[in-house]
């Protein structure tokens, strides 16, 4: 999560690349490649949705943002729930 303002720009660009994907057949398959290669890298699509889900929430608000901390704290909730 540190990442999310150390390497602010980088995220940026991956929203961006994104957005150009629906009009790029070649970004989009390149965006589809390194989404294989990240559910393969986390252990699976959930990791990857937190990671994402986690780096939107820091880009438009990271004031508010949850910290490591709160994740694993909600986690944790989720997982007694089931």
């Amino acid at each position: 999560m540190d990442s999310f303002t150390t390497h602010r720009a980088l995220w940026v660009a991956q929203l961006e690349a994104a957005v150009q994907a629906e009009r790029s057949p070649e970004v989009r398959a390149h965006l589809a490649e390194g989404q294989r290669q990240g559910r393969e890298g986390l252990g699976g699509s959930v990791p990857l949705a937190l990671l994402t889900g986690l780096m939107l929430q820091w880009l438009v608000d990271p004031e508010h943002a949850p910290s490591g901390a709160d994740v694993t704290h909600e986690l944790r909730s989720l997982g007694n729930g089931i």
